[in-house]
């Protein structure tokens, strides 16, 4: 990170096209400190910190989309329907299809689908493919795409849910020094891994500020 500042500001006086930066108002100057974090999350992916994967600003606040790179486990994930069915009674809320992998034990799986829940066992083939056993004798595989995390299973997809982490964001002036930063919405229990997490923060004051989201697992 130190190599980076001087590389950077080295460039700044040295090159008149970046001169401009300088007169960027305080969003824009934002805007570029989260862009150089963002591109130095390529180098900090063998610590499976979260990455800066989008930025936009609201009034005073930044929003800030965060892939968490955690790592997948199929007894620590919930997987839950994208298309949604009519509830009993007709008024109540839509209700989708859930999975869960090893829920009660290792080796089992609950299926809650409408106002009833399924239970058997399930198998891990390979990081791709799981194969279920209800009780019945009555088999189904899933089949989950590594690019987005969708399950297919018994026809229908599956968004790949995790449990949210401890999380929290940081600022910098120099790239050195970093003070946790209040997120201002709560965060929910739960993420789609294939979404990531929103974070909202307040715009910072200073001309200059570099931003980064860390997490515990």
């Amino acid at each position: 990170l130190r190599a980076l500042q001087k590389i950077l500001k080295g460039t700044f006086q040295k090159r008149k096209g970046f001169r401009l930066i300088d007169r960027m108002n305080r969003i824009s100057k934002t805007f570029f400190s989260l862009l150089v974090l963002h591109l130095l999350g390529a180098a900090e992916k063998g610590y499976t910190q979260p990455s800066i994967s989008g930025i936009s600003f609201d009034n005073d606040h930044i929003l800030i989309s965060a892939k968490l790179n955690q790592e997948f486990k199929w007894t620590q994930a919930k997987f839950i329907s994208i298309k949604s069915f009519p509830a009993d009674p007709p008024w109540a809320p839509n209700t989708h299809h859930e999975l869960w992998f090893g829920g009660n034990d290792e080796n089992t799986v609950d299926w809650f689908q409408h106002d009833y829940v399924e239970a058997g066992t399930f198998k891990v083939i390979d990081p791709s493919k799981v194969e279920v056993n209800f009780f019945g004798n009555r088999k189904i595989a899933g089949y989950l795409n590594l690019d987005n995390y969708t399950l297919k299973f018994d026809s229908l997809d599956y968004q790949t849910y995790l449990k949210t982490p401890d999380i929290w964001v940081e600022k910098s002036s120099d790239l050195i020094n970093w003070t946790i930063v209040k997120i201002s919405d709560p965060l929910p229990k739960e993420y789609s891994i294939s979404e990531g997490l929103n974070l909202k923060i307040m715009n910072g004051k200073s001309d200059q500020e570099y931003y980064r989201v860390r997490m515990v697992e």
